[in-house]
């Protein structure tokens, strides 16, 4: 399918489309303006968004983004992104793609169609991609036809989804057979953090934060019905910022079986 013809389904059957300033031929596609039993958990992460609009990427989102600049590269990686289903450009999307600080590790290639995913129309707005189709979506309810991806990016998403079983079956839904999923998260972190008094009182105004701790049973449970793989690395670098039961983050490989 070419993509100006996918870019115009889901123009034809978005419900809002913000223009954008700074990328006037990529406007904001909003699938979720509307859906009102999810509206607190969707201003929650406005809130967030809004919060952390003053600061720059976190240590571990930097390690994230230069990782996927390597990969980038067929002749450092041999497992570089390529294109799938026929003849054409590789397409990837970052679900949860935040400002796209990530994403913008794509910027200026060529052979490459990518997309933007996130709930927050805040980290949308101020997105610092200018080539990304942005759309305002759940990832547990993607606005993409089945077998249009080649390569899916999800850093710290799967842990805040409310459920996601649904957002890794809908990830491989929409990725072609042998594509690659890049996943990051914390690794096995103590929830009860969420619960003391000493952390509500310093960080506690948000009440969607982490809702899942991740081990093997996790993903053995969620991804490996659909992905093959392995990890790749531990991620530490902010452990020494976290006040509250420090976690490391695992970041791992698959792919679509």
């Amino acid at each position: 399918m070419k993509f100006n013809n996918h870019y115009q389904i889901l123009k034809d059957n978005v419900r809002r489309i913000f223009p954008r300033a700074e990328a006037p031929d990529f406007p904001i596609m909003d699938y979720i303006q509307d859906r009102a039993w999810d509206e607190e958990f969707v201003e929650n992460y406005e809130e967030i968004a809004e919060a952390y609009l003053p600061t720059g990427p976190s240590r571990e989102t930097s390690v994230f983004r230069n990782l996927v600049d390597f990969w980038l590269h067929p002749d450092t990686y041999p497992g570089a992104p390529k294109t799938l289903n026929g003849a054409g450009p590789v397409r990837v999307a970052d679900i949860g793609c935040g400002r796209g600080f990530v994403l913008s590790a794509f910027e200026g290639r060529k052979n490459f169609l990518t997309y933007g995913v996130d709930i927050s129309l805040t980290n949308l707005l101020h997105n610092e991609t200018r080539t990304s189709a942005l759309l305002r979506s759940f990832g547990e309810d993607l606005p993409l036809p089945r077998d249009i991806l080649d390569m899916v990016i999800m850093t710290d998403l799967i842990e805040h989804v409310r459920d996601p079983e649904r957002l890794v079956w809908e990830t491989a839904r929409v990725m072609v057979p042998g594509g690659k999923l890049l996943v990051a998260c914390p690794w096995e972190q103590d929830l009860s953090i969420y619960d003391r008094p000493e952390y509500k009182k310093k960080h506690g105004k948000f009440k969607f934060v982490h809702l899942h701790s991740i081990d093997k049973a996790f993903m053995k449970r969620t991804f490996h019905r659909f992905f093959q793989g392995s990890l790749v690395t531990r991620i530490t670098v902010s452990v020494q910022d976290m006040e509250f039961a420090p976690y490391e983050i695992r970041m791992f490989i698959f792919t679509k079986r």
